[in-house]
Parts: C-alpha cells; structure tokens; sequence
C-alpha cells in the first residue's frame, strides 16, 4: 500500500515474531480506533527498545499473537508498521473486526499532541479513510466504545484532537 509518508516497516524493528497464523482475518475496514500507550514518550529508551517492550507485553502478557496495534506513532512522528493489516488487531474487546487500530506512544493526559505527530496522524488516517472508502465519523477515540470518563484512554488531548479532526468538514 502506498503512503505518502514513511512507515517504518515491521520488519525493521520487530524483535519477536507474531503467530499470525492463528489470527483471524481484519475484515471490511469499517473504523479507525486511536489509542495512547498512556506512559512518559521521554524516557531515554530508543524507539525500536520501547515498541519491542510494547510487543513482548502484549505477546507474552496479554496472549496476544502479535502487537494489537496496526500502527504506531512515536513522539517524534515517526510512523511504524505494526500489526499487518490483513489481520484483526487486539485494541478494541469485543471490537476488533474490521477496526484498524493506531497508537500514539505518551500520555496524552498530561502532553498536548506536538504539530509532527499532528501532521503524521492526520496524513495516515487521511489515508486510511481514502483507500478503505470511510467518512471521518468513522474514526474514534478508545474511549468510544466504552464510558467516555474524563482520562480516559486516548488521553483527553488526544481525544479533543480526534474530535476536532472529526468535525472538519470533508
């Protein structure tokens, strides 16, 4: 699939390798989930410790087969290939099918989203929502699908920044 901004490739960074064999497919892209990894995005770790982190957490914690991601942001902007998107992710109980999921690494409960993850957010969504046909209505925040409490997950920030990109006109 062709962006018009670098992805940095699964293969580049991933240390473990998903068992996607026993993942069922993604399914009609229907929605757009954002998420935040709700932690300190300066913590000296490089990027590539920091998601291999996130990655062993959710395989071997959680059980997942893989990262529940499809796309990850660091705080720098850059853009990393997450789960492959022709399988479910693991972002959303009871929500994944059809539903790409997309985090920004921080705490967007304490930190403003930075004009580059702005830019890099906005230009990937934008381009999920041309190729797979969506309006903006169907891009949500975690905490859509369940109680909208103040802190919750994306963080407030970023979840005002999801409205706000919603309420742009088309």
């Amino acid at each position: 699939m062709a962006y018009d901004l670098e992805i940095i490739t699964a293969d580049s960074w991933k240390e473990l390798i998903p068992l996607t064999d026993q993942v069922p497919e993604l399914g009609k892209v229907e929605l757009i989930t954002i998420h935040h990894t709700n932690s300190n995005p300066l913590h000296p770790l490089p990027e590539k410790v920091r998601l291999n982190n996130l990655l062993q957490f959710h395989i071997s914690d959680r059980g997942w087969n893989d990262i529940g991601y499809h796309f990850l942001i660091s705080n720098k902007g850059q853009v990393f290939e997450g789960r492959n998107l022709s399988y479910q992710g693991s972002h959303v109980e009871g929500f994944n099918k059809g539903n790409i999921g997309i985090v920004v690494i921080g705490d967007y409960n304490i930190e403003r989203v930075r004009p580059r993850v702005s830019i890099v957010l906005r230009n990937l969504i934008e381009e999920l929502l041309k190729q797979f046909n969506l309006k903006k209505d169907s891009v949500k925040g975690h905490r859509d699908f369940k109680e909208k409490l103040p802190g919750s997950c994306p963080g407030d920030f970023l979840y005002q920044w999801i409205m706000e990109f919603r309420n742009e006109k088309e």
